[in-house]
């Protein structure tokens, strides 16, 4: 634990923050163009130029122009609130767990964080932070609430369901599958386990009220963001989107390869952003004699399932400027939170004594291949993930970036066909043999240090 710290903290601390642009220079004006769009009374602002981006984007529109007042550049300033928003998910663990048993769980989400490239690279600039915030701390009141209803949080924990239920659709429209994943998963895996007394009527109750209450959160987020949607666009639908993806939304066989690149690249892919992290959580909170929950690695498990084939039908699954794969980050995030938050102290009971085996079945040949193939690859996981981390800490963080994107001459070759491409094709360029040649080399790339000062 003292390593992490001692390896990480010093360069993240020390060196100039990473603004991530990424997508900050389509919505950071949004709030400028919106208000005077209103000012001008010129309802629907179809013409002001404001991003596809939900309200959330808006609000963080807002925030900026205000701290930019105070004198605060934009990427300060997101930085700021994300690191505020990181924090949240430990102020939820002590209001919940109590302030000594909130403080190995805090710790684990702590270290995990550190083992992943989001402070290097994500924490001044990109919103998936905030979103992946609320979505853990969404799913992680759902597991609670399921575990005990009795528990002195109840009140507090149906509070923030109502809250991060009204959040989700805020952030991104998609976040609405999060709900009824989350909702029907940790619904079903509470009924096959008649957990909480379900033969009680309280408890059936209680179950009932928390569904309708968060039905109405996520319709008047919904509802919300649909008048966002008009006023911007003059249709309640997010017509942007929708038209984008009616444009780009690859074949098949290309969701396919997408899907697979998702967790499998070494380029940012799921198990190498997150492989260090994940391992570390698990291993550290059995260090700490606490016990993974079932339903919470259940219900993120899904979560982060859901995410990834949504994203996989997309056409830019990792982002379109991103190190990594930036549009799992909330569901990864996410999944940290919930584990941390849902687990639960080990009880010394019978099923935890070691009971015998027999000995020639544990010695069978194919059980120990599969042991030595299961924790080759969880070794050979944590080594690259922790390389991956290694190089967003003390790498040159903007050239380490640029080469993941655009380092392949197949990606170079797309460049140079960008322009002329997108004025014959238009969005549909983003179905062509030159960009999917890019995609795929960007998938396989595997970085690399290169040092150097950044360019400010």
């Amino acid at each position: 634990m003292l390593a992490v710290l001692v390896l990480f903290l010093p360069p993240l601390l020390t060196r100039t923050p990473f603004f991530s642009v990424f997508d900050f220079s389509l919505w950071g004006k949004d709030w400028l163009k919106l208000s005077g769009c209103i000012r001008r009374g010129e309802l629907p602002c179809d013409t002001a130029g404001i991003s596809k981006f939900p309200l959330g984007y808006l609000l963080n529109s807002y925030y900026v122009v205000v701290m930019g007042a105070r004198g605060f550049n934009p990427g300060r300033a997101i930085g700021l609130l994300n690191t505020l928003f990181l924090a949240l998910p430990i102020a939820f663990i002590v209001l919940i767990r109590g302030l000594r048993a909130s403080l190995p769980r805090s710790l684990v989400y702590i270290l995990a964080i550190l083992l992943t490239a989001v402070p290097p690279f994500y924490i001044f600039g990109a919103l998936e932070v905030q979103s992946g915030v609320v979505i853990g701390i969404f799913i992680s009141s759902l597991v609670l609430m399921n575990e005990d209803l009795r528990r002195p949080g109840e009140t507090a924990l149906a509070v923030l369901l109502f809250i991060t239920a009204l959040l989700l659709p805020l952030y991104k429209d998609t976040n609405t599958l999060v709900l009824f994943v989350g909702l029907a998963v940790a619904g079903t895996q509470a009924w096959l386990g008649k957990a909480n007394h379900s033969t009680e009527p309280e408890s059936a109750i209680h179950r009932w009220r928390t569904a309708w209450s968060l039905i109405t959160a996520l319709s008047v987020g919904l509802a919300i963001s649909a008048t966002y949607n008009f006023v911007k666009g003059g249709s309640v639908l997010p017509l942007a989107y929708l038209n984008e993806a009616s444009q780009t939304s690859p074949r098949p066989a290309k969701m396919l390869e997408f899907f697979a690149g998702t967790y499998f690249s070494p380029n940012g892919g799921v198990a190498v952003f997150w492989g260090g992290a994940l391992y570390a959580t698990v291993w550290l909170l059995r260090r700490f004699e606490l016990v993974i929950s079932r339903t919470g690695a259940f219900v993120a498990s899904a979560v982060v399932l859901a995410y990834s084939v949504v994203l996989s039908c997309w056409w830019a699954p990792f982002g379109w400027d991103a190190w990594g794969d930036r549009l799992m980050l909330p569901a990864m995030l996410a999944t940290v939170i919930c584990l941390t938050a849902t687990a639960r102290e080990r009880s010394p009971t019978p099923n935890d004594r070691p009971r015998r085996r027999d000995g020639r079945e544990s010695d069978a040949p194919l059980r120990r291949v599969a042991r030595v193939v299961r924790d080759g690859a969880i070794v050979l996981i944590v080594l690259l993930s922790l390389h991956y981390t290694v190089l967003s800490y003390y790498a040159n963080r903007d050239a380490v970036m640029m080469a993941s994107m655009f380092g392949g001459p197949k990606c170079r070759q797309m460049g140079r066909d960008l322009g002329p491409g997108e004025a014959t094709l238009g969005l549909a360029f983003w179905r062509s043999d030159s960009y999917y040649a890019c995609a795929r080399e960007r998938f396989i790339h595997v970085p690399v240090y290169i040092g150097g000062r950044p360019r400010r």
